[in-house]
């Protein structure tokens, strides 16, 4: 597991709603942010202690991803500048859009009507992974903590918390690396984009226009990848003013097929 790219928080969201529909995988077991971290006890008291605050950091992080509390998330972040601050801000937007799509489906069609269509809190993914801190591996140094997931304890961290006063904190930097104000701009787009079709998906589960689960899932992944490639293709203009738009072809491989929209 790898967490560090400097749009790991859209490109984990586009990738997964941008696929053609894919069968549904079995949810993740429940992860508790008060289980034992699956680190090795510490001979130093301050590091274990420290270490049990990390993993707690890290249950209160995954608790606000489960339940679409953006400043939640905000909150269990170390953020380093400008830039990281403003796409932390955008992308609350798509946490809340995605919760409110499954809170909506859930509540239009029910707990057993989506268990029997395949339908599945991971099919409605958000900006921020839920990260598997049963499986963490955690090491203390002074105010930084490295965090591995898996078995592979040799590994380089996918995942660095910094202690910030009292607190610990999931490094920005990690998360989303040094990104520039032209790809701010980029993904704030691409997000943009999203987030409106996710709130159009949900109006249409509301009034009734939508009539099973799993064609909530069907219909929004296609609207994503048009509105994307829609999206792309606008900035791929903004930045080539001299071509014209049938020069520019798809902004990322094929065009979604074509499928009528619900009236």
């Amino acid at each position: 597991m790898k967490l560090r790219s400097s749009l790991v928080l859209v490109s984990l969201f586009v990738s997964t709603a941008c696929a053609q529909e894919q069968p549904p995988q079995p949810a993740l077991p429940p992860v508790p942010g008060a289980s034992a971290p699956a680190t090795q006890p510490a001979t130093n008291p301050a590091d274990a202690a420290a270490i049990a605050a990390v993993h707690d950091a890290l249950g209160e992080y995954n608790k606000a991803v489960r339940d679409g509390n953006a400043d939640g998330i905000e909150a269990a972040l170390q953020l380093g500048g400008d830039t990281q601050k403003k796409m932390v801000a955008v992308a609350k937007t798509l946490v809340v859009a995605s919760h409110d799509l499954y809170a909506v489906t859930l509540e239009k069609f029910g707990k057993e009507a989506l268990e029997k269509g395949g339908v599945i809190r991971e099919q409605f993914p958000s900006a921020f992974p839920e990260l598997p801190i049963d499986q963490a591996k955690i090491k203390i140094d002074g105010a930084k903590a490295a965090v591995r997931f898996g078995p592979d304890e040799a590994g380089p961290a996918v995942l660095t918390l910094v202690k910030v006063g009292e607190k610990w904190k999931l490094s920005g930097d990690e998360l989303l690396g040094n990104m520039t104000e032209q790809q701010f701009k980029e993904q704030s787009g691409v997000i943009g984009a999203v987030v409106a079709v996710m709130s159009k998906t949900a109006a249409d589960v509301k009034s009734g226009k939508i009539e099973a689960p799993d064609e909530v899932v069907v219909l929004w992944n296609h609207r994503v990848q048009k509105a994307v490639n829609e999206a792309r293709a606008k900035q791929v203009q903004a930045d080539s003013p001299m071509l014209p738009p049938e020069m520019m072809g798809p902004a990322t491989g094929p065009a979604a097929p074509a499928m009528p929209e619900l009236p």
